[in-house]
Formats: C-alpha cells, structure tokens, sequence
C-alpha cells in the first residue's frame, strides 16, 4: 500500500501483478503482454517457452525457427541454434555458421534418428530409401533395406532385380547363397542346376541332361532342371 508510482518491468523481465515483483525471463523464453502478442521490450506480463523447433539467445529476441531439415524435436525452451539437430536423412556437424546447416545425406548413405552425426553407407544388396518400400532415392535416405530372398542389387541406387531359377542369389560370386542382401546373380555353370535361385546349384549327372525347364534341350550354363535321358537313349554327361 501506499505506492506512489507504477514502473514497468524493465527489459527482459515480467510481471504478472503488479504487486509481484519483476522476474527474469531467461533466454530461451520471450518477454510478452499474454501470451502470443509478441515480444516487447518493457512491461512484459509473461515469459513464454520458445516452440518446438524454435529457440531465442534473449527473452527480447522472437523465437526463431531451426535452419531447414533441422529440429529441436519436442524441446522447448531452447536458447541457441545449436539446439536444432538434423532430422534422419541429412547431415551436420551443429557448427552454427554453417550454410546450409544440415545437408542430404549423399548417393549410397543414409541415416535414421535425428542428430549431427554423420550418415552410413549402405552397402550393395540393400537400396537407399525415404522409409521403406517408398521406392529407391540418391540422397536424403532414411533407412538401408535389404534386397528380399531371389532378387539382388549391385548397387543401392539401383532396383532390387530378380533372380529367376537357373541361377543363385549371391553376395558377389562363389561365396555361396542367400536369403536376402543379395549383390549378384550366377547362372548355374555347365552340368549343374537348380530349381529355385535361392537353391544351391546340384550337379547333373551323366544319363540326365540339364536343361531350361523339360525337354527344351541341354544348355551349358543356367539349367533349371535335370531331366533323365529317356528309354533308349543315353548320355555320358549331363
């Protein structure tokens, strides 16, 4: 009581009352009359938390939104650029003056949770992508996918292609087959088979003849069958 005068909150400081005393508003906030008016420089009646995405050096400062492909992810309150992290597929390393901020990641590498870290490699026999199944992308890519059983890819930057029977699923050539993250597709070499190009090549044997599905005549590679020389007839190799 008895109060002679009534002096705003000076810069950076806020009251809700004027029988409360001025606090600070730290940076990371802003100094406004209510809530969503803006910043003002004396006579503030709240401090409100910088957004989602956003951040302010000075109560006095708006809140400024995070560079591009950047985010703060949930935080609030957040006082410096720094704060901002690159969101999955792009890159940074949180250096403030940098332009662009974050950059896609390059052709073959990608990245998955949001942060400055560097994006990976994502290695032949998978394909780069934004989510999975969203289709093939040269850069920006969000996840690595594995090429699916009987189909390969020599490159991540290309389709996932299929094998068909006659030849087998690799990880480059004669190092066996797989079931997915295939690299390369090898015909079954002369006198050998298979049915299935996730199937190891069987060997034919002499009185049977490795041919492209039955009756279509002996091939010397990518035979996906091996048919028994019929009555009367014989071979001494397949």
């Amino acid at each position: 009581s008895g109060a002679t005068s009534c002096t705003p909150c000076g810069s950076g400081s806020y009251s809700a009352s004027s029988t409360s005393v001025c606090s600070t508003c730290a940076a990371g906030s802003i100094v406004e009359i209510g809530a969503g008016n803006g910043v003002v420089s004396s006579g503030a009646s709240s401090c409100t938390p910088c957004g989602s995405g956003t951040y302010s050096a000075s109560s006095t400062s708006v809140c400024t939104s995070c560079p591009a492909n950047s985010d703060t992810n949930g935080v609030i309150g957040s006082q410096s650029k720094s704060a901002c992290v690159c969101q999955p597929g792009f890159t940074g390393d949180g250096d403030i003056d940098a332009n662009p901020y974050c950059t896609a990641c390059s052709v073959n590498t990608y990245k998955t949770v949001a942060s400055n870290s560097a994006c990976s490699t994502c290695a032949a026999g998978s394909i780069t992508e934004i989510g999975a199944g969203n289709g093939i992308v040269s850069s920006g890519a969000t996840s690595c996918t594995a090429c699916d059983s009987g189909t390969y890819s020599a490159s991540p930057t290309s389709v996932c292609s299929t094998c068909a029977a006659g030849s087998i699923v690799e990880i480059g050539e004669d190092t066996g087959v797989v079931t997915s993250g295939a690299t390369s597709c090898t015909p079954c070499g002369s006198g050998t088979y298979s049915a299935s190009s996730i199937s190891v090549c069987l060997t034919c044997a002499a009185g049977s003849i490795a041919e492209i599905g039955v009756g279509n005549g002996v091939v010397s590679s990518g035979a996906t069958s091996c048919t028994p020389c019929g009555s009367g007839s014989y071979s001494a190799s397949s």
